[in-house]
């Protein structure tokens, strides 16, 4: 009969270690997330006319913690050498409008030399 396992309950290999599911992994996509992150990569470029040697990284990121939000859209531009300028918009990138995204830029991205360079005559960055 084996025992039931506790806290110190040593295996000595994994094929003794009970199986259990965690709550972590993949979610489920939503409909048109993919989209939505190519979006605002495109809007995050245009917006401080990045180079194509930058990278633009955007992340949906969720917390259980009081005083959190439930979920937060991350954006991040990663330059060669420097420390990743970080945005954060308190909403799900699906939720995400324009106006939120240039005001988390100009909040957030000031501090590391990256400023709003609109081409003129772009209908995505003059809206």
């Amino acid at each position: 009969m084996l025992s039931k396992p506790t806290a110190r309950t040593i295996y000595p290999d994994a094929r003794s270690m009970p199986k259990i599911a965690l709550p972590m992994g993949r979610r489920a996509q939503k409909s048109g997330y993919p989209q939505a992150v190519q979006e605002l990569k495109q809007q995050t470029r245009r917006l401080l006319d990045l180079p194509d040697d930058v990278t633009v990284s955007i992340s949906e990121l969720t917390c259980r913690d009081p005083g959190c939000p439930d979920v937060e859209t991350v954006v991040a531009v990663l330059r060669e050498g420097q420390k990743p300028a970080i945005a954060r918009i308190h909403k799900s990138i699906l939720e995400v409008r324009l106006d939120e995204l240039k005001a988390a830029l100009n909040r957030s991205l000031s501090s590391h030399d990256l400023v709003f360079r609109p081409r003129t005559g772009d209908p995505d960055v003059d809206q």
